[in-house]
C-alpha cells in the first residue's frame, strides 16, 4: 500500500516550474466566484425560509434575517446580485475573446479551456495508473 503525505514524491508546496507560480483565475473571476457563493447561499436560505414559513425552523431562521419581510428583501437583493454577476461574467468573456482568441470555438475548445478534453482524459488515466501502482507518477 502506498504511503500518503510522506516521502520525496509528495510536496506541500504549490506546483511551480523553476520557482514560478501560475495564476489560473484573474482577480475578477475569483471575486465573481466568491460573490456567486454568497448570492446562492443567500437565495437558498431566504428562499427556503419563505417557502416553508409555516415550519418552526423557518420562523427561527427568519428572525436571523429580521423577519419574513426582510428575508424577502434580502432574497430579491441576492437575486439582483446574481443577475449582475452573470452579466459581468458574460461581458468579461466577450472582452477576453476579443483580447486573446481568434474565435469563440478556439476559446471554448482551445488548450486552456475549462472544458474536458483529450489531454484531461490522458491525465486521468495516468493518475489512475499511478494511484493503483500500475505506472509512474504523472508529470
Amino acid at each position: 500500500m502506498r504511503e500518503t503525505g510522506v516521502g520525496p514524491e509528495v510536496s506541500p508546496q504549490p506546483a511551480t516550474i523553476e520557482g514560478r507560480e501560475f495564476l489560473r483565475f484573474s482577480r475578477l473571476n475569483r471575486t465573481l466566484h466568491i460573490l456567486m457563493i454568497v448570492s446562492f447561499m443567500s437565495l437558498a436560505l431566504t428562499g427556503m425560509t419563505l417557502k416553508f414559513s409555516y415550519t418552526g425552523w423557518a420562523v427561527i431562521l427568519s428572525r436571523l434575517f429580521g423577519g419574513f419581510e426582510s428575508a424577502g428583501y434580502i432574497h430579491r437583493v441576492a437575486a439582483l446580485l446574481m443577475v449582475g454577476l452573470f452579466v459581468t461574467h458574460i461581458v468579461d468573456l466577450i472582452k477576453k475573446r476579443k483580447r486573446k482568441y481568434a474565435s469563440w470555438r478556439s476559446m471554448i475548445f482551445g488548450p486552456d479551456s475549462m472544458l474536458f478534453n483529450k489531454k484531461d482524459l490522458q491525465d486521468f488515466v495516468g493518475n489512475l495508473k499511478w494511484f493503483l501502482g500500475k505506472g509512474p507518477r504523472p508529470k
